[in-house]
């Protein structure tokens, strides 16, 4: 089908408004307007971290034996079949057997509801260690990946650093050779660049081997970038301590269901002390040699059990149980004290580090270009060649200690997002 030219300009004028239309869509949707490859790596090495798989399988198997307790009040019941001979000289004889046989507790004082309870709440700090150990591996992988960042952003710095350096050392090479500059003027020069490309070498090296931890190739290193670089300021860090005030840390809310459960175990283990009431029935029938059955017999049995001496077993585990809580208490505290403590540093290096990181990244600038002041006065023979190397060391690292601060400060990000007992991303997400 053939467009004749009347039609063009309608045609053009429906696809700048799907244009405006998706521009829109996009402005009020950010999440959906442009890819995340910090976020999306993180959660595909997250999804195959073999690690954390086998660490929940373990907390799974846990859960599986937690469901006997979790049933405990149900009745139990018991099939058996069983077949024989007898043998006495020239007599033999055979017979089968078939047993059906139930059993419930009908009073115990509370045990069995104290032991399900129990359950319970393991079961809920089980949860809890499943969900603590999704976030700190994320929450691994996430510092990992910052470092990677600071390391290719300092070697890509450092690369044109040297390039130009190379420049300087054959410029430098050839007015020596010319008799136009000193001979240790040149052997300087070329020691700084010796020197700066070791350096270079060992950083390239230490990104190599972090990169291959997560098999991340360097296109793909090439496209992260600090993922909230744009949320370094002092309202971010407001909001970073007003949720982890308002948030309890997954920490704490582990240790208070281990105190729990002490406290129900306990409970139950004083509950022996009560008699035991059990009803049991049962029916079974026998099968003579011909294979022809007898009557079903029925049978139901009222049981008492009171226990009077078990050489003082359940002294001792009570007294166990008490001293075992007893330390739980304590170290429940100390963890609390030492996350609170924790949580007002990082907080502080947070708002520390905010405030100087607009001028540490101004301070780098300058240094750059009195830098490059340096190199034409130095190829103009103005300036010595350890004058120039104070000027490119000294941006150089100031440029290095400006990636560390922004490192630091995404790292402490995610410090505070664990201590609230908060995925990252959504952490971020809550104070944007």
């Amino acid at each position: 089908m053939r467009l004749s030219n009347k039609g063009l300009p309608s045609l053009r004028l429906s696809l700048l408004t799907n244009l405006k239309v998706l521009l829109f869509f996009a402005s009020i949707l950010p999440g959906l307007s442009y890819a995340d490859p910090f976020k999306d790596m993180v959660m595909q090495i997250h999804e195959k971290d073999a690690l954390l798989r086998g660490e929940k399988l373990s907390i799974e198997a846990e859960r599986e034996k937690l469901k006997p307790q979790t049933s405990i009040h149900l009745p139990e019941l018991i099939s058996s079949a069983s077949t024989g001979r007898t043998i006495e000289g020239s007599d033999r004889q055979s017979s089968s057997n078939v047993n059906l046989t139930a059993r419930a507790v009908i009073f115990n004082g509370g045990h069995d509801s104290l032991v399900r309870e129990e359950a319970k709440v393991l079961h809920q700090k089980l949860d809890l260690e499943s969900a603590k150990k999704d976030i700190d591996r994320k929450a691994m992988i996430a510092g990992d990946l910052l470092e990677i960042i600071g390391k290719h952003q300092s070697i890509t710095e450092r690369g044109r650093w040297l390039s130009s350096k190379r420049t300087i050392l054959e410029n430098t090479e050839s007015r020596y050779k010319k008799g136009l500059l000193a001979g240790e003027e040149w052997l300087r020069v070329k020691l700084d660049f010796d020197n700066a490309q070791n350096q270079f070498e060992q950083a390239k090296l230490e990104l190599d081997t972090l990169s291959k931890k997560y098999q991340i190739d360097s296109q793909a290193v090439s496209q992260l970038s600090w993922p909230w670089l744009k949320y370094v300021n002092q309202k971010t860090a407001d909001s970073l301590s007003n949720l982890s005030q308002s948030s309890t840390s997954l920490e704490t809310r582990i240790d208070e269901a281990t105190v729990e459960s002490s406290k129900i175990s306990i409970q139950a283990e004083r509950r022996r002390y009560v008699p035991e009431f059990a009803l049991s029935a049962g029916l079974n029938r026998n099968f003579d040699e011909d294979r022809s059955p007898s009557d079903v017999k029925k049978s139901a049995v009222l049981s008492v059990n009171l226990p009077l001496f078990s050489r003082f077993q359940t002294e001792s585990q009570i007294a166990s149980l008490v001293k075992l809580q007893a330390s739980q208490r304590s170290l429940a505290e100390y963890q609390l004290a030492e996350e609170k403590r924790r949580k007002e540093s990082t907080l502080q290096d947070i708002k520390r580090l905010a405030q100087r990181l607009d001028s540490n990244n101004s301070i780098s600038k300058l240094a750059g270009e009195v830098m490059e002041k340096s190199r034409g006065k130095f190829l103009q023979g103005k300036i010595s060649a350890n004058e120039f190397n104070l000027d490119e060391s000294r941006y150089i690292n100031l440029y290095d200690s400006w990636l560390k601060d922004i490192e630091s400060i995404h790292k402490n990000f995610i410090e505070i997002c664990k201590i609230s007992g908060t995925d990252i991303f959504n952490c971020m997400d809550r104070i944007r």
